[in-house]
């Protein structure tokens, strides 16, 4: 889904080389969601499980309205 190759690698673009290696873990795992359901979450239609998820979530966010 186009959208969400830019809004995830967007995030990536600006904090890969600086976001810890536990965020990094999060962010591997979460590329593993079906994309209906990140696109969701990315949305703000439904929430993720993880607290780590949630996170990144609201950092995706937070990059698109900046």
């Amino acid at each position: 889904m186009r959208e969400l190759d830019v809004i995830v690698g967007g995030w990536l673009a600006r904090h890969g080389t600086s976001a810890s290696a536990e965020a990094l873990d999060s962010f591997d795992a979460l590329l593993d969601v079906e994309d209906d359901l990140l696109f969701a979450w990315c949305m703000g239609r439904a929430q993720p499980p993880r607290a780590d998820w949630q996170q990144l979530i609201a950092d995706f966010k937070s990059s698109r309205s900046a």
